[in-house]
């Protein structure tokens, strides 16, 4: 039972952080691009 207990907390950690690191991604994208038009004009 404590195994299962364990593998649950971790695959939802893991998706937590699959989700975080996602959106950390496509706001750095966001401010790349922003900064990328300020450039450019």
């Amino acid at each position: 039972m404590v195994n299962q207990k364990w593998g649950w907390h971790l695959r939802l950690d893991v998706d937590d952080a699959d989700e975080l690191a996602e959106a950390y991604r496509l706001q750095v994208e966001a401010i790349m691009q922003k900064e990328g038009e300020k450039r450019e004009f």
